[in-house]
């Protein structure tokens, strides 16, 4: 199955998002909490 998609460019805002994005997920610690009910 093949799905179409279209690229629209990116605005100044949106770049500059995707960007603050990608750099607090590479900069910032993340980690995962996981508690199980006893």
């Amino acid at each position: 199955m093949s799905r179409s998609f279209t690229e629209v460019p990116l605005t100044p805002l949106r770049k500059a998002i995707a960007a603050r994005m990608t750099q607090a997920n590479q900069t910032i610690p993340h980690f995962r909490l996981v508690a199980t009910e006893v």
